[in-house]
């Protein structure tokens, strides 16, 4: 069950409380293998599978209670009555990787995957035919290089992703206490992805790892909005990331990681109207480490950096980012 409270007249009624009452039933069985295969000393041939069944149904309703301009008496009001629906979806997903290693320190690889997102039902919506989602289905194509050298003391790691989605989850609200999930027919996600640390002392640690991703809705109709957003920008993707990090450990010892973060712009609309500009944030961590006991004290976000992290497409809900964040932490291993 899932509940929404709001005030309806504020200061002249009592708070009136919408209820949304959802039962979801979901079962599934599935069966999977994964197996390697190395020949020729230097070749390695990974293929995976998986198989699964689901079997998801949904019961729903909605009632209003509390005083209301209306219904002055506070009686239950039925806002929609009770329906149920079921729904059943296979799925048969699968993966093959090949990698090749001409020398111990380097390795070149190639794969191929499908993957999915299971369907289901919304469990804040009215209408019946609103209610159900379908599975969204990811086929991607991944070629990288691993690499380290000078006995592991330098590593770089390079890859770049191609995914095509079909049937893409996107969430739209109708409402205050309403949203559903819709189905982006077509989704294009493509990006590039970069790894590199130094370990100039066995306890000295430098890293840096960046990321860039771009997101298209190829052909993507809101039938809420009666819109067509082909073209547009897929929203909660940031368009980079980039981590930059100073670690010290010496075990057992003192433990110090400095941290640095840039996140670039990411959409939080379907339509590109709304999106959060780039914003950096610093993360200290200072502790001392020994075989059972650790303790530590960090903060986050050192700069106290106002930013936020998700947006309700169609309301004026949004997520701020944490604030300047500090404390200990204490653990111990029995």
């Amino acid at each position: 069950m899932q509940a929404y409270t709001y005030n309806v007249l504020k200061g002249l009624n009592a708070p009136a409380k919408e209820i949304h009452h959802s039962r979801v039933v979901d079962k599934s069985f599935s069966f999977f293998t994964h197996n390697s295969y190395t020949f020729w000393e230097k070749f390695t041939l990974t293929l995976g599978a998986r198989i699964e069944t689901q079997r998801i149904g949904i019961g729903h309703s909605r009632d209003a209670r509390g005083v209301l301009f209306d219904n002055p008496y506070g009686d239950v009001r039925i806002l929609s009555p009770h329906y149920v629906r079921n729904d059943s979806y296979r799925y048969n997903v699968s993966r093959i990787i090949f990698d090749y290693k001409p020398i111990e320190s380097l390795m070149i690889f190639i794969g191929l995957s499908r993957g999915y997102k299971n369907g289901g039902f919304s469990t804040v919506v009215n209408q019946p035919s609103l209610a159900a989602f379908k599975p969204e289905i990811n086929d991607t194509l991944e070629v990288g290089i691993k690499s380290k050298y000078f006995n592991e003391t330098l590593g770089m790691n390079l890859a770049y992703f191609y995914t095509e989605t079909a049937d893409f989850h996107v969430i739209r609200a109708i409402s205050i206490a309403e949203a559903i999930n819709l189905n982006a027919e077509k989704v294009t996600i493509r990006g590039a992805e970069m790894e590199a640390y130094l370990k100039p002392h066995k306890s000295l640690q430098l890293g840096f790892l960046a990321g860039y991703t771009e997101g298209i809705f190829n052909k993507f109709y809101d039938r809420i909005l009666n819109t067509n957003f082909d073209g547009k920008h897929v929203h909660f993707i940031p368009q980079y990331d980039v981590v930059s990090y100073l670690q010290y450990r010496s075990s057992p010892g003192l433990f110090f990681r400095y941290e640095f973060q840039v996140v670039g712009k990411m959409y939080f609309a379907a339509d590109n109207t709304i999106y959060s500009s780039p914003y950096a944030i610093t993360n200290l961590k200072i502790g001392y480490e020994e075989e059972r006991l650790s303790a530590y004290l960090y903060c986050n976000n050192i700069n106290n950096e106002y930013y936020f992290t998700s947006y309700i497409d169609g309301t004026f809900q949004a997520v701020p980012g944490a604030p300047r964040t500090y404390g200990f932490i204490v653990n111990y291993k029995i």
